[in-house]
């Protein structure tokens, strides 16, 4: 067997173990948890952001029953699904994690859900016209892998499609998620670029960094913080804090700091694909 073939087979078999410890740890339920606040946080923006990009490209919820979509590294489908109530009629959902495929078929049959590894789809060229990826290719550490699963999403894509690419944009030194032993590799603005020859791209950044959001929930929900802020006589008259769920206070800062770029950790590239891949 060739060298290329052996180390798509080891990065396969990489990510397979890497994801069944997480399952077994459960740091999967907690990552994902929406009871988290910086996770609720994160994905509603991450939805405004969607969102706004899919009326950029003249999609409303009519438009998106028109259009077959596509989601690579789908997990439990909890995006198709959210795309479903969108108005996009029966997404596909593609994962490597079989556990994972059986528990999105499990929960929606209105998609079609399928097995597979990026750089091998079973899926007919030229057959979808949005393909959406979340925090997945930073989950891929080599390098021709990567290489080959952007030319697997170049190929189903139609001429004229856009891929809605979400995914970590962390400076690759940074030592919270590079280090030894990391399982993720943020990748660069001109990283994505060159998965993408002659496409074109718009960017969207967005997400507030975990650390400091983690930190404000933290602080929020200090007995003493809370008794100072009831002294406010602003939070206490207009926004009637005792009425508010403590939860709801680090939402509020969260939001004031992504107002301000601070802290931002995803970028939202939106890639348009005129032409074919090997024109």
């Amino acid at each position: 067997m060739s060298a290329e073939p052996d180390r798509l087979i080891q990065e396969r078999r990489r990510l397979e173990a890497v994801y069944a410890k997480r399952e077994r740890e459960g740091i999967e339920a907690v990552s994902n948890s929406l009871f988290t606040p910086e996770i609720f946080f994160l994905e509603q923006e991450m939805q405004r952001a969607i969102l706004q990009a899919l009326k950029r490209m003249g999609i409303n919820s009519i438009a998106a029953g028109q259009r077959d979509l596509l989601e690579v590294g789908c997990g439990r489908g909890r995006w198709v699904r959210w795309f479903l109530d969108c108005g996009f009629r029966r997404p596909t959902g593609v994962d490597l994690i079989e556990s994972h495929i059986k528990e999105a078929a499990s929960l929606s049959r209105a998609a079609n859900w399928i097995r597979a590894d990026v750089t091998c789809l079973p899926l007919p060229s030229e057959s979808f016209d949005i393909i959406f990826t979340s925090r997945m290719f930073s989950s891929i550490l080599d390098v021709e892998t990567r290489r080959q699963g952007a030319a697997e999403l170049r190929r189903v894509l139609r001429p004229g499609g856009s891929i809605l690419w979400v995914d970590l944009c962390h400076p690759a030194k940074d030592p919270r998620v590079e280090q030894p032993g990391s399982w993720v590799h943020p990748l660069t603005r001109d990283e994505v670029r060159t998965l993408f020859p002659g496409a074109e791209f718009s960017w969207t950044r967005f997400g507030i960094d975990p650390v400091w959001s983690g930190r404000l929930t933290s602080l929020a929900n200090r007995g003493l913080f809370r008794s100072l802020v009831h002294q406010v006589p602003f939070m206490k008259k207009r926004i009637a804090w005792p009425r508010i769920p403590m939860a709801r206070f680090p939402y509020f800062w969260m939001q004031a700091l992504a107002s301000l770029g601070f802290g931002r950790v995803y970028d939202l590239s939106v890639v348009r694909w005129h032409v074919r891949a090997d024109a």
